[in-house]
């Protein structure tokens, strides 16, 4: 008998899918440089591209903070000590089953815990989202200023490969794929509706889109984490809560 059972690996799929989603929209939200923003002519445009370029990033590491050191640390070191009391295979067969299922608890992967997650995965899109449009607007305001051809073919080298990158980042699609499934079929009165930031929008207007879904999306979350931390006694879920409503308290205070 397998201690680690094939039933498992779908969970751990998630796991690294989930912290995946994570470094990527830090990763990206990164390459909008706040000199980049500085630059940029409309005031309203400044100060909303850094409101959200702080907080997408400090969202992005909370997350990966709380999935690595308090989920996954902490879950795999009390396995180890008890991993080590096991008399036999099965024992031991039983105890990785259990570590299995508490990190599908704590990283909110559970069938109940969805509308959670799936709010979390929307905010991570916003920021995927936000470095697209000012991707676009970059190259919409560098292509009105004249420019040499040797340099004009290295930033068209320099853009494809930065939208190769970016496809190459995208979490592979046999993984999200059964999530997003499972998301649709459990969707609920409680479920987020879904955020988007229409394509033809102006630059200024999906900058607004984006803040404001990413108001609307947080809230459901720290709301979320609490009513399900009280009701299943989970304080890791309400310490989460806590971190996060602490960020939404901050980042209003210094609202510009």
């Amino acid at each position: 008998m397998n201690i680690i059972q094939r039933s498992s690996i779908p969970i751990y799929q998630q796991m690294f899918t989930l912290l995946l989603q994570a470094y990527r929209t830090k990763y990206l939200v990164q390459r909008v440089s706040a000199r980049s923003i500085q630059q940029m002519k409309k005031p309203r445009s400044r100060q909303t591209s850094y409101k959200l370029r702080q907080r997408l990033i400090w969202f992005a590491d909370i997350m990966r903070s709380y999935l690595t050191e308090t989920v996954i640390d902490l879950s795999t070191e009390d396995m180890i000590v008890t991993m080590a009391k096991a008399e036999d295979i099965d024992e031991m067969a039983s105890i990785h089953m259990k570590y299995v299922a508490r990190l599908q608890e704590q990283a909110l992967l559970s069938e109940n815990l969805k509308p959670i997650h799936k709010a979390i995965i929307q905010i991570f899109d916003l920021g995927v989202s936000f470095a697209e449009a000012h991707s676009a607007n970059d190259a919409a305001t560098s292509s009105t200023r004249p420019a040499p051809a040797s340099r004009s073919a290295s930033s068209t080298k320099t853009s494809r490969f930065s939208k190769s990158s970016r496809r190459k980042s995208v979490i592979p699609a046999v993984v999200e794929d059964s999530s997003s499934d499972s998301d649709g079929d459990s969707a609920g009165s409680d479920d987020p509706a879904a955020s988007t930031v229409p394509a033809s929008s102006s630059f200024e207007e999906s900058l607004e889109t984006i803040n404001k879904e990413y108001e609307r999306l947080l809230p459901f979350v720290t709301a979320g984490l609490r009513s399900v931390g009280r009701v299943g006694a989970e304080p890791v879920w309400e310490m989460l809560a806590e971190r996060l409503g602490w960020v939404g308290r901050t980042q209003a205070a210094v609202r510009p």
